[in-house]
């Protein structure tokens, strides 16, 4: 099974209120993991799958979260061609999926910190695949979050992100 992040449509949708919400437009990280807490609470899925495990032991309110906050910069080192990671670091997932470019692919290279062993350890995708991967993975967040929080999706830096622009 190849490596795979997607985020459907959440299956329900939220009333929410800008009350409790970061008024810094700064606050990337809390305007992160408010939206994910609230993508979780409609009901949102977020499905990671690969190193023959077809579904990752994931959440939307933490695993989520910490892979958008770490997907800019992931996406501007593969577009370097420099060496990176998405680091899955919640306890009862803790894995590190490091991302090598070589040309025109990836070398992607899963290590397991708990009992779980990745099997194939080592996979392979085109880099622009990668690309559209996390580029469609943020675009998806942010469609998301316009059905459940229309008021976080406007922020910053989401508009960009729903143009594909990260």
């Amino acid at each position: 099974m190849a490596f795979v992040m997607r985020l459907p449509p959440p299956a329900g949708s939220a009333v929410t209120s800008t009350a409790d919400l970061p008024q810094d437009i700064g606050e990337f990280e809390a305007l992160i993991m408010d939206a994910t807490e609230l993508l979780a609470a409609s009901g949102c899925e977020f499905l990671v799958a690969g190193f023959g495990q077809a579904r990752w032991p994931v959440t939307v309110d933490y695993d989520l979260a910490a892979v958008l906050l770490q997907v800019p910069q992931v996406l501007s080192e593969v577009r370097a061609g420099l060496v990176t990671a998405l680091d899955f670091y919640a306890q009862g997932t803790a894995r590190l999926v490091e991302i090598v470019p070589n040309g025109e692919t990836v070398r992607l290279c899963c290590r397991s910190a708990t009992s779980w062993t990745p099997e194939p350890e080592v996979e392979y995708m085109g880099r622009h695949e990668l690309d559209e991967m996390l580029v469609s993975l943020a675009r998806d967040f942010v469609t998301a979050l316009r059905t459940v929080a229309p008021q976080i999706a406007i922020r910053s830096p989401f508009q960009m992100w729903a143009s594909g622009r990260l």
